[in-house]
C-alpha cells in the first residue's frame, strides 16, 4: 500500500510513529474527452489571457483576491509554514465517546499503520480504543490542509477520519419543510416498526454491487465489440400508494412473501 503520511500521533509525552494510507480503491470508470470531427483527446492547456500565452507550472503563483483585480500572493514555501506541514504529527486533544460522533461531520477516512519502531505502543493503543469504547480527537495537516480527526480502533489496527469543523458543516434546522411539530398516528408509527423489524439484518455491504458500473462495462464491452447497444430506462419497480397506512401494510405483506420459507413436500409411501 502507498503511504500517504508518515509522522507521529502524539498523546501527551507519548509519541507513536505511524503512516497513513488510503482506505478506499475507487473504481470510477473514466472517459476523455475527445474532438468529435477526428476523435482526438482534447488538451487543457493553461493560458494567460492577459499575455495570450501557454502558461508553465513554474510560473504559476498562488493570489487571494483582496478586492476586484488586486491579489496578495503566496510562495509555496510560505503556505507549508502556515499549514504546518512540515509538523508530522496527530496531536491528540481529548478523547469522546463513539457515540458522540455526528457522522455529517466525517470527510475521509485512512488506515493507520505502525511505522518500524512504533509496533508495541501502536498496539497498546488499539487495545486500550477497543476496551473503552473511544475515539481520540486530534488535529493533523495532510497534503496542506490542516484539520481535525478522529483516530478510532477497528480490529486489531487504528482508522484515523479527518472531520469538517463545525462552521463547514450546514445545520439540519436550515433543511425546507422540516415539521418538527407534526404527530404521527400510533397505528402508522406500529406498522413502521413492525416493518424495520422484518427488514432488520446484519450489515454487509458485500450484498451490494455497483450496478450503474457493471451497465457500462458491459456497453463499453459491446461497443468494442462492434454490437448495437440498445440502451432501455430503468423503470421504479415500487408501486405508487397514496395512504401512507396502505403503503406500509403493502410492504409488510411483501416483505413476507419474500421471508416465507417453502414448505417442505410430505414423503409418499412407495
Amino acid at each position: 500500500m502507498h503511504t500517504i503520511w508518515k509522522g507521529t500521533i502524539n498523546i501527551g509525552l507519548v509519541q507513536i510513529p505511524v503512516k497513513l494510507y488510503s482506505t478506499t480503491d475507487e473504481k470510477d470508470i473514466t472517459f476523455q474527452q475527445l474532438h468529435k470531427e477526428c476523435g482526438t483527446p482534447v488538451q487543457s492547456i493553461r493560458t494567460c489571457p492577459s499575455c495570450k500565452t501557454e502558461v508553465k507550472w513554474d510560473d504559476i503563483e498562488k493570489g487571494f483576491e483582496y478586492d476586484l483585480g488586486r491579489y496578495v500572493l503566496f510562495g509555496k514555501d510560505e503556505l507549508d509554514v502556515i499549514a504546518g506541514e512540515k509538523i508530522k504529527e496527530a496531536k491528540v486533544h481529548e478523547f469522546v465517546n463513539l457515540g458522540d460522533i455526528n457522522p455529517v461531520y466525517f470527510q475521509k477516512s485512512y488506515y493507520v499503520g505502525p511505522d518500524v519502531l512504533g509496533g508495541d505502543a501502536y498496539k497498546l493503543l488499539v487495545q486500550a480504543l477497543n476496551g473503552t469504547r473511544k475515539a481520540a480527537v486530534c488535529t493533523i495537516t495532510i497534503r496542506s490542509r490542516g484539520s481535525v480527526a478522529l483516530i478510532q480502533a477497528l480490529q486489531n489496527g487504528l482508522v484515523l477520519t479527518t472531520a469538517y469543523y463545525s462552521d463547514e458543516v450546514r445545520q439540519i434546522e436550515h433543511v425546507p419543510n422540516l415539521e418538527n411539530n407534526k404527530e404521527v398516528s400510533e397505528d402508522q408509527l406500529k406498522l413502521a416498526n413492525l416493518l424495520i423489524k422484518q427488514m432488520s439484518r446484519s450489515f454487509d455491504l458485500s450484498k451490494f454491487k455497483d450496478e450503474y458500473r457493471l451497465r457500462l462495462q458491459n456497453a463499453i464491452q459491446q461497443k468494442v465489440a462492434g454490437q448495437q447497444v440498445v440502451f432501455v430506462e430503468s423503470k421504479s419497480s415500487t408501486e405508487k400508494i397514496l395512504d401512507l397506512v396502505q403503503a406500509l401494510k403493502a410492504s409488510i405483506q411483501e416483505n413476507e412473501k419474500k421471508t416465507e420459507k417453502p414448505k417442505k413436500r410430505k414423503k409418499t409411501a412407495s
